[in-house]
């Protein structure tokens, strides 16, 4: 990259863009990281090597083929210690700080934009803060019913579906589609809408308002819906869009993220019944 003198852009300010938490150079050395951390795992646990050698392959699968911007970086964009991954988002704090496990038990759960899946994934395992050093926890005996997540990606999808046979998951349905497309007779408990009311790289085709219209025409009645802001780096006009979800749902609670990594704290998360 050639520097612009004459645009005042100094080699400092060039290194500072580089490191910036969220810059794709800095986000690039983190994914590499995860990975290395990943392989220590893998030494340990060796039955899983047979998983993360097909999920790598969807990882590169997906570099070469999708059109979209990678959220991962070249790895993965959410964690799963089930199976011990690493990512940008620790699924786990997510899951901890919106007290999903609560939300969802016994319900019906449409989660728009997975990812990889990994958060459909804990819940339908009930697994919320396990480590990589000490034995998994009991298992929740009243998981989700029923739990449909969608995304994009293919490759993402196929990285789900991968992990959920793995796991030996039930009642978990992975589907390649876009919120545009997406249909369905069913009318779910919980909508969760995880920082997908717009899109990084404008694979979103419907406007704020449309989607969140979606939002509430695939709501039960008595049902909720979960909502996550984007990161306040990127997120500057939360006021209008949560005064669009005012439309439709009715604020029950809203809160800071303040656990997790640097990718999550400072996120809004809320909760919301519908009209």
């Amino acid at each position: 990259m050639i520097i612009d003198c004459y645009n005042n852009v100094s080699l400092l300010n060039y290194w500072k863009l580089c490191f910036s938490t969220f810059s794709p150079s800095y986000m690039r050395m983190v994914a590499r990281r995860n990975r290395l951390n990943d392989y220590k795992w893998l030494f340990y646990h060796k039955d899983h090597l047979l998983l993360h050698k097909k999920l790598t392959e969807h990882v590169i699968l997906g570099a070469e083929r999708w059109s979209g911007y990678d959220y991962g970086e070249g790895y993965f964009y959410q964690s799963c210690k089930q199976i011990g991954i690493t990512g940008f988002r620790d699924t786990e704090a997510r899951i901890k700080q919106i007290d999903l496990l609560h939300h969802t038990a016994g319900k019906t759960v449409l989660e728009i934009g997975c990812n990889s899946g990994f958060i459909a994934i804990a819940a339908m395992t009930g697994l919320s803060c396990i480590t990589h050093t000490t034995p998994p926890p009991p298992y929740i005996p009243n998981l989700p019913i029923y739990y449909t997540a969608f995304d994009i990606a293919p490759y993402l999808i196929d990285i789900a579906k991968e992990t959920a046979t793995f796991l030996k998951l039930q009642n978990l349905d992975f589907q390649c589609t876009s919120f545009e497309k997406f249909n369905s007779d069913r009318k779910f408990d919980v909508i969760l809408s995880f920082a997908n009311h717009s899109t990084f790289d404008g694979k979103t085709e419907q406007t704020v308002e449309q989607y969140f219209m979606r939002c509430a025409r695939f709501c039960a009645d008595d049902g909720i819906m979960i909502f996550e802001s984007h990161h306040p780096h990127y997120e500057k006009n939360l006021g209008e869009v949560m005064q669009v979800i005012d439309k439709y749902f009715i604020e029950q609670s809203r809160e800071k993220v303040k656990i997790g990594n640097y990718y999550d704290v400072g996120r809004t998360v809320a909760v919301y019944k519908k009209k």
